[in-house]
C-alpha cells in the first residue's frame, strides 16, 4: 500500500510541475505581438490539421451542417465571393 502512496504522491508533483511549466508558458505567449500570437495560433491549428484526426461533431452542429447542405442543395446558392463581403464589410465602416 506504501508503494502506491509514493507513486501517486510522484505523479501528483510532476502534474503540478506540468502545470506550472504551462503557466510560464501562456505568461510568455500572452507577452507576444498580436502578429506573434495569430502565426502561433495558425501554427497550433496546422499541426491539428496535419494529425488528421476525426474531430467529433456534437448533434446540434451536425443537425446545422445537414440543414445548410440540404439548402444549398434545393437553391444551389454559392453566397457571396470574399471580394463581395469584404467590399460590402468595409462599405459599412
Amino acid at each position: 500500500m506504501e508503494r502506491w502512496v509514493v507513486a501517486a504522491s510522484e505523479c501528483e508533483l510532476r502534474c503540478q510541475r506540468y502545470l506550472l511549466n504551462l503557466k510560464e508558458k501562456i505568461v510568455e505567449i500572452q507577452s507576444l505581438t498580436i502578429s506573434e500570437r495569430i502565426l502561433l495560433a495558425e501554427a497550433l491549428w496546422d499541426s491539428v490539421v496535419a494529425e488528421n484526426a476525426d474531430i467529433p461533431l456534437s448533434e446540434s452542429q451536425r443537425d446545422e451542417l445537414d440543414h445548410r447542405l440540404s439548402a444549398f442543395e434545393i437553391d444551389q446558392d454559392e453566397g457571396d465571393s470574399w471580394s463581395e463581403v469584404k467590399a460590402r464589410v468595409l462599405s459599412k465602416r
